[in-house]
Order: structure tokens, then C-alpha cells, then sequence
């Protein structure tokens, strides 16, 4: 069992191993984060959710494979660029 004080390593690796309120407490733990990385580079609050939105389902898949040669929020941030980028790619 997880606490809310654990780190993010502690966190994924529970993740990892079927705790799904560990995901849980990383999802509350950094979307403000992911939010307002997606804000910069977006422009555009509604998009920013929805990237948001994006970054972090892409994170239920994975962070299972995940084998910690960085810090799990590395692997939020690349995933949020990546988002935001194929999104401003689509954009008109």
C-alpha cells in the first residue's frame, strides 16, 4: 500500500506492480505540472486540458515497461512534448 508522501519512484513501481491508487496519487501529484507545460506550449487553455488528458492516459500504458533510468516525471514531461507537439502539428 502506498501513502501520499511516497516518491515518485515508490509510486510507479507500485504502479507497476497493480496499485492502481499509486497512478492515482502521480496523476494528482503532477497534472498541474503537465498543465502548465501544455499551457506554454499550446497557447490554448481547452487544448492544454485535453493534452493534459492525453499525456496522462498514454502514462497508464506506459509506465508499465518503465525501467527507472530517469525520474518517472522525465518520462511525463518527454510524453507531454511529444502530446503537444503532435497537437500543435494538427493544428489548422
Amino acid at each position: 500500500m502506498t501513502g501520499e508522501h511516497d516518491d515518485d519512484e515508490t509510486l510507479a513501481r507500485a504502479y507497476q506492480n497493480g496499485d492502481v491508487r499509486a497512478f492515482e496519487q502521480l496523476v494528482q501529484r503532477h497534472q498541474d505540472r503537465v498543465y502548465r507545460l501544455a499551457a506554454v506550449w499550446l497557447y490554448d487553455p481547452q487544448r492544454a486540458d485535453d493534452a493534459t488528458q492525453e499525456v496522462f492516459l498514454r502514462s497508464v500504458i506506459g509506465l508499465r515497461p518503465f525501467r527507472f533510468r530517469a525520474a518517472p516525471f522525465t518520462s511525463l514531461y518527454q510524453t507531454t512534448r511529444n502530446v503537444c507537439r503532435e497537437f500543435n502539428r494538427q493544428r489548422p
